[in-house]
Parts: C-alpha cells; structure tokens; sequence
C-alpha cells in the first residue's frame, strides 16, 4: 500500500508540474507498457524504440527538450521517473497542438504527430485547404510565423470550427463521424478509449485501502520486467 501511494504522489507531481491530468497520465502508463519501467525489448528494437514505463521515442524526447528547456534537461528515457517526466510533457504539448482536446493528444501520443495532422488535414474542406495553401505561400506568413508553428495554429482553428473530437474520429461516416476505425488506423483510434479506461482503473487501484489482485500485477514494483506489453 505505502508504495502505491509513494507512486501515486510521485506521479501527481510531476502531472501537476506540467498541468497534465493524472488519471490520463495513469492510462497511457497501463495501456503502453502495464505500467512497467523495464518492457521486454520488442526484436528489431534499436536505441530511437520506444523505451521505458511511458514508451518515449527519441523523437519525441528531442522535441520535448526543444521546447521545455531546463524544465526537462535532468530526465533522461532510461531513468524510470525521468521517463514519466517526458511522457507527461510529451502529453502536455499533444494537448496543445490538437485542440486542447485529450482524446486526441492521445491519438496523437499512439500514432505520432506526422500521420495524426495528415489525417486531420485529409478532412479539411476543399476551401479550408485552398486557403491553408495559399496562406503557407504568403512571404507575410513566412516572415511572421514558422511553417510548423502555422500548421498548429491552423490545425486548432480546424478542430474548432469543425466542432471536431476523438467521438467523431471514431464513428463510421456513415453515422456522422470520419471512419477513422478502419483496419489501417484502429489501434491509435481507440487508444484514448483504453487511455480513459486503464487510467480510471489504476487511479481505484492506487487508491485502494485493500490489497486488490491487480496489485501483484500493477505499481508494485515498476522497475521489475515485464515480459510482454499491456
């Protein structure tokens, strides 16, 4: 119980660092890696792999130090806290890119950054994408604003104006929604649903004035292996 409660504290104060709600912080921790620091290594795995209790990828730690800074410059992929530290910063701008939505922060976090703007960009009007176009070709537009800062900003005005979230990326489109659950991008579709229920399921069992038996499985001891992924 005393080392549940010592993880439970540990990760709410790295989640309120970074204004990062800890049950979502909790879920992605389940879903990605059963809440283990050491997952076994997958075969073909090489160093830029995903690694650790929160499967950071070195591209995502790169992006993470270029825009915290020293908020982040001591956690490093391999050290287990350190590892929660960039996965929750990693979250945190995943929430301000797509909306300040977390169901597609999550997405975001599953499937990386590239294939969830290509998507979102796929459902862009034919006037919505004329007007990006053009405005990406402004020489105003590039003197002010970065193209990868333009797309955030253009990417949050879709979201806003379509009334878009991860609900209406999942229904098929003939119910109203995008089909985005096909074959081809189920997993990181229904990731923030798995993401909403593990991180609930963790925060009873941290919790818990008893010893459930889950406990046995989950946050007893993240550093020990776990032989397969959540």
């Amino acid at each position: 119980k005393e080392e549940r409660k010592e993880f439970l504290e540990k990760t709410t104060e790295i989640c309120k660092e970074f204004d990062v709600p800890v049950s979502v912080a909790l879920g992605v921790m389940m879903t990605e890696s059963g809440a283990k620091h050491k997952v076994k290594k997958r075969k073909g795995e090489v160093l830029s792999s995903p690694q650790g209790i929160m499967q950071i990828t070195a591209s995502a730690e790169d992006l993470v130090r270029r825009v915290f800074g020293k908020k982040v410059e001591k956690a490093t992929r391999g050290d287990m806290w350190g590892n929660v530290t960039l996965g929750v910063a990693y979250l945190k701008l995943m929430h301000g890119y797509y909306g300040n939505q977390w169901g597609l922060a999550c997405k975001a976090y599953s499937s990386s950054i590239s294939v969830t703007d290509s998507m979102i960009m796929e459902e862009m009007s034919t006037d919505f994408k004329e007007e990006y176009a053009e405005k990406m070709k402004d020489p105003k537009r590039q003197k002010d604003m970065s193209p990868w800062d333009f797309k955030r900003r253009e990417i949050n005005k879709f979201l806003q104006e379509s009334n878009t979230n991860i609900v209406k990326a999942y229904y098929p489109i003939d119910k109203g929604g995008w089909g985005w659950n096909d074959d081809k991008n189920k997993h990181s579709v229904q990731y923030p649903f798995f993401v909403f229920i593990n991180g609930h399921k963790a925060y009873g069992i941290l919790n818990s004035p008893e010893d459930p038996p889950q406990v046995g499985q989950f946050f007893t001891n993240p550093e020990e292996k776990l032989e397969c992924q959540a």
